[in-house]
């Protein structure tokens, strides 16, 4: 145990930490007096962070979370939601992300499919109906309130619990953590419960309670339950493992150490016995500049202390303050979505960036294009970077060793394969039978599906599904996307196979087209989805931010993709809208798109006309036109 750090506390159900991604934080070789969280102005040392840690985890008992429970947490980006994270693994228990965006129905249906014990939330939230429901049906309710003048952390409330606890460990937990130094109180206002039901093996990585509206059990490698976007259906509950996140983390930092053991020193150094040792310098901190609700975030959070790095919290996303961080930490590299980098590259405002010198990108594909104007703007090195919910994390992505050797020759691609990943470019893929069979490996530099073979994958579904529909006999992980890959090794990612559209057998990739589109200097944003054509069976249609509404026309800028597309790749037609709708993360929500692309144009080819709603939440009209680019030729 780290010096100065509390002890475990044995009511709960992780007394031994090490085994998961718990010893991330509770390290006996760091310094427990460093600080770890910087949010703001403020900052928390690591014995500080774990004591919260401890003392969440004692109130999740105290709340009738049992080891393999699952534990919602909707809390805003600060030290608390990492605390949060460490507790939920100290006790043994899965953490589940409530991103505090998501609507009542949302909300429902996340509990719906994971079933946890507790939720941990703030008051502002606990109110919210989908909650109230299901406290009412017994889920646990922790909540975290503000803290006073002199408070590093809030009280913990406990309202509801789930399982049947006894309320005399119930206090011991709490007495133990408060006694270790923990900062905020506990208060047990209610213990107890009678839904504990013994649990039997169900599908991989699950236990099921029993009851129906019993809370869920998991087996003890799983380490988090991470909802995947749902851009073209309902968001699915991965199952991510302890060992398989440390994998895969693991096989991203050897390749980034390779990187930077590669570049030639540019100061002599000393040699000879009198030379005086070169001093190490701690890490780097690792600036998380989005939701801590999104895998994204966590995931960078974990990346950090495993490298021993302290962490940089933005509450939220705003260029100045961001520019500001970087400055004042003295940041290097970090990672931005493409949304941050627009966000960044038109302010005029940020005229310096400085000392950036890397950007990996995240959560959402990166145009080549956004890549070079961001780069343009900053002087600052894009890199792309590739992996999946079912996978866990990072499988593809660059260092700096193939920055420095390849430049702009590879931009847009998101690099190359991680030690211990293989890949498969594979075409005629059947649409039902076995998952591999009849699958025929394409040439060198020629596109289909992207399967990977990686040292961890997800342990499926926490409402039970597996992977099967998408692991072949051996083991080869059909990633859905599709890709190719180059003499040298780099992969390029030409979007979904879902997204694919197939234009009276001619196959249509929608990133291309919006890549041609977003050449247009009138075009501010863009997504290009297929609708059903009678005649064709696909077209591709185009939902245009313009960048000056009162000068749009789409005539133009068809003609100018003409200039730059075969005439099959052409959108039959475009479609003016004040927002892509797109998720968090930054990802096309392609369902809402095709509702809107699939309106007809009001006044036939070659007309403009008015389209009811753009995807917008106030239902503005849109303008289309259409496109004589419908041959297939």
């Amino acid at each position: 145990m780290t010096a100065g750090a509390p002890d475990a506390v044995d009511a709960i159900g992780d007394d031994d930490p090490h085994t998961t991604l718990a010893m991330l934080l509770f390290d006996e070789a760091a310094d427990p007096a460093a600080d770890l969280v910087h949010v703001d102005r403020r900052s928390w040392t690591r014995a500080e962070v774990q004591a919260r840690a401890i003392e969440v985890a004692a109130a999740l008992a105290a709340a009738g979370v049992d080891a393999g429970h699952a534990v919602g947490v909707m809390l805003p980006n600060g030290a608390d939601v990492i605390a949060a994270l460490f507790g939920v693994w100290r006790a043994g228990a899965v953490y589940v992300p409530l991103n505090p965006r998501l609507t009542d129905g949302e909300v429902a249906h996340v509990l719906a499919s994971v079933r946890p014990a507790a939720v941990l939330t703030t008051p502002d939230h606990q109110a919210r109906p989908a909650f109230g429901t299901a406290v009412a049906r017994g889920l646990g309710l922790v909540t975290l309130d503000e803290p006073g003048p002199a408070e590093r952390f809030g009280p913990l409330l406990i309202a509801e619990a789930v399982g049947a606890v006894d309320a005399a460990e119930a206090a011991e937990a709490v007495e133990a953590a408060e006694g270790a130094g923990a900062s905020g109180a506990v208060d047990a206002v209610e213990a107890g419960g009678a839904n504990g039901a013994a649990g039997r093996a169900d599908a991989e990585g699950t236990e099921d309670v029993g009851a129906e509206d019993g809370p869920a059990r998991f087996e003890p490698d799983i380490a988090l339950i991470q909802f995947t976007s749902g851009t073209t259906g309902r968001p699915k509950p991965v199952l991510l493992r302890h060992s398989g996140v440390l994998t895969l983390s693991d096989g991203v930092l050897a390749k980034l150490r390779a990187g930077a053991a590669s570049k030639p020193p540019t100061v002599p150094t000393p040699a000879g016995p009198t030379a005086a040792p070169t001093p190490v310098a701690p890490p780097m901190p690792n600036l998380v500049p989005v939701s801590l609700s999104l895998w994204a975030g966590i995931y960078n959070v974990l990346f950090a202390l495993r490298v021993g790095a302290a962490v940089v919290v933005l509450e939220r996303f705003e260029p100045a303050t961001f520019a500001e961080v970087v400055a004042r930490f003295g940041i290097r590299s970090t990672v931005l979505p493409p949304a941050a980098m627009t966000m960044l590259a038109d302010d005029e405002s940020i005229t310096d960036l400085a000392p950036l010198r890397y950007v990996r990108s995240i959560t959402a594909p990166l145009s080549p294009l956004q890549a070079r104007r961001f780069r343009d703007r900053f002087a600052i090195a894009v890199l792309n970077s590739y992996g999946q919910t079912e996978i866990g994390g990072e499988i593809i992505g660059w260092n700096a060793a193939d920055s420095r050797a390849f430049g702009d020759t590879k931009l847009g691609s998101v690099g190359r394969p991680h030690d211990g990943v293989q890949l498969r470019v594979v075409s005629d893929v059947p649409a039902a039978g076995e998952v591999g069979a009849g699958a025929v490996d394409v040439g060198s530099g020629e596109p289909g599906e992207l399967w990977v073979l990686t040292p961890a994958l997800s342990a499926g579904y926490a409402d039970g599904a597996d992977l099967g529909d998408r692991l072949s006999a051996d083991g080869w992980f059909r990633t859905g996307d599709y890709a190719r890959v180059d003499p040298d090794g780099f992969v390029w990612i030409e979007g979904r196979v879902s997204d694919m559209i197939n234009r009276g057998g001619l196959k249509v990739y929608p990133a291309e087209v919006e890549e041609a589109l977003r050449l247009d200097p009138a075009v501010a944003d863009v997504a290009v989805v297929g609708v059903p054509d009678a005649r064709l069976g696909e077209v591709p249609v185009a939902a245009i931010v313009p960048r000056d509404a009162r000068q749009w026309d789409a005539d133009a800028v068809l003609t100018a993709c003409r200039a730059h597309l075969a005439p099959y790749k052409v959108p039959a037609r475009i479609i003016a809208v004040d927002v892509v709708p797109r998720n968090e993360i930054g990802k096309v929500l392609t369902r809402e798109l095709v509702s809107l692309a699939e309106q007809p144009a009001a006044d036939g080819p070659d007309v403009t006309g008015n389209v009811a709603g753009d995807g917008t939440s106030d239902g503005s009209t849109g303008n289309a036109t259409a496109s004589d680019d419908d041959t297939g030729g």
